[in-house]
């Protein structure tokens, strides 16, 4: 085929005879010819760098066409013809799938129906689609629609973030450990987000909504500054105004506590969740579980929850128990809860008649149920790339069926399942089973 896409691009890139887009290139590129090779090229690719490829396909093609093709999706648009391709992958949706197919179909590009490009005409793209799909599958989800873009050669932002404190008010009166919860605002973007104490740094936040826990025992009692500090993404930075608060530490009154679970005269094995109850006439700073009067475990945030697991004890009565402390160092003990420890250590049976069958980007497994003495509470799933592995164990299930999604196109997989009993014994392995993705 002839080469016309080259001398076009160069005519309009920068430098060019008649220069049509900025030197960063192409944002959303319009693939034509339904992913031909006739469409795109890799100097077309290279020169326009663009971060979205636009592909209108569907059912209907004359049979050999096999459209979109995998030199121009695999090779050009998702770059992976490195020796020739410089510019970085971009992200590559198409109406739908192309019908009929053959061995030269690509299935790498997200069938999404109708697309929508809209901009703020300054900074920002954002293509969301909406999934009318009539050949293949709805993958909006999968490609992470509607997602937004920085334009190319967008003009700096010089506009700071916006910041305000939200909790406490101020002239509030507070004491032990309290949050400090604060809204921010960017035109772009807000990055982080910083508490000051007096003026000194106390803590971080990147992510909404902000807050912070402030353990007021730090700080003389009396008056305080609490302002905080938004930055984007720029370097550009807007305070919020102080709001003063008064801390006042003098407290004698101690917490009190309670085991809310297992109730007393219960019969556990295997790993179990103890939970508990705390309050405090100022606030709660921690809680300890106490097993047979040694420490197990602490918990500083409610809902006061620790995993034991009593494997670790041996068969027979035990005695729980909970500390709670303030932040003026009162504590509170809890009622004693008495449960009687007994143990399985039968494993299941190992799982059977595994088998795999494959589909596009996903290989589905199912296989026969294990037995227990006690009762099977799921099955571990394993994967490996090669049939004598390492094996790494992928995901859980608690059915005898497991769908493994989000796989690239042809690729072959080596699965095996284990069956799992409340108390942590663990089957052999069943048989191993392998697919080919589509």
């Amino acid at each position: 085929q002839v080469d016309v896409e080259t001398s076009v691009v160069q005519a309009i890139s920068p430098g060019g005879a008649f220069p049509l887009i900025s030197s960063g290139g192409i944002d959303v590129l319009n693939v034509n010819h339904h992913g031909s090779e006739s469409s795109t090229n890799m100097n077309w690719m290279n020169y326009s760098r663009p971060a979205v490829a636009l592909i209108g396909t569907g059912a209907g093609q004359t049979s050999g066409w096999d459209l979109p093709r995998i030199d121009v999706v695999e090779h050009v648009l998702l770059a992976q013809a490195t020796a020739c391709i410089t510019a970085p992958p971009a992200l590559v949706l198409q109406t739908e799938e192309g019908s009929p197919t053959g061995s030269l179909t690509s299935f790498a590009g997200y069938s999404v129906g109708n697309v929508k490009v809209t901009t703020d005409g300054q900074l920002t793209f954002t293509v969301s689609a909406d999934g009318h799909v009539s050949q293949g599958p709805n993958e909006v989800a999968a490609a992470g629609l509607p997602r937004t873009f920085a334009l190319d050669d967008a003009p700096p932002d010089a506009q700071p973030p916006t910041t305000s404190i939200t909790s406490p008010a101020g002239g509030a009166i507070v004491s032990g450990t309290i949050t400090v919860t604060a809204d921010a605002a960017d035109n772009v973007g807000v990055a982080r987000v910083e508490l000051r104490l007096d003026g000194a740094l106390l803590a971080t936040d990147a992510t909404a909504p902000y807050a912070w826990s402030w353990n007021t025992t730090g700080a003389a009692s009396g008056a305080h500054s609490l302002t905080t500090v938004a930055y984007d993404a720029a370097g550009n930075q807007g305070s919020s105004f102080a709001v003063m608060v008064t801390v006042d530490n003098v407290d004698l009154t101690p917490p009190t506590t309670s085991i809310t679970s297992p109730p007393g005269g219960a019969t556990v094995a295997g790993t179990i969740t103890v939970t508990a109850d705390a309050a405090d006439n100022v606030g709660v700073a921690r809680v300890e579980l106490w097993l047979d009067g040694a420490l197990l475990a602490t918990d500083t945030i409610a809902p006061y929850a620790w995993t034991w697991d009593t494997t670790g004890a041996a068969n027979g009565a035990h005695s729980l128990a909970t500390v709670a402390y303030d932040a003026a160092g009162n504590q509170g003990t809890s009622p004693a809860v008495t449960v009687t420890v007994n143990n399985d250590v039968t494993p299941p049976t190992a799982p059977a008649n595994l088998q795999a069958s494959p589909a596009k980007r996903r290989i589905n497994l199912s296989w026969t149920a294990a037995t227990d003495n006690v009762g099977v509470t799921g099955y571990r799933i394993w994967r490996s790339s090669t049939a004598g592995g390492p094996f790494t164990q992928i995901a859980t299930s608690a059915t005898t069926a497991y769908t493994n999604t989000g796989l690239p196109p042809r690729s072959t997989w080596y699965y095996f399942v284990t069956a799992a009993d409340a108390a942590g014994n663990v089957s052999a392995s069943s048989n191993t089973a392998s697919a080919t993705t589509r």
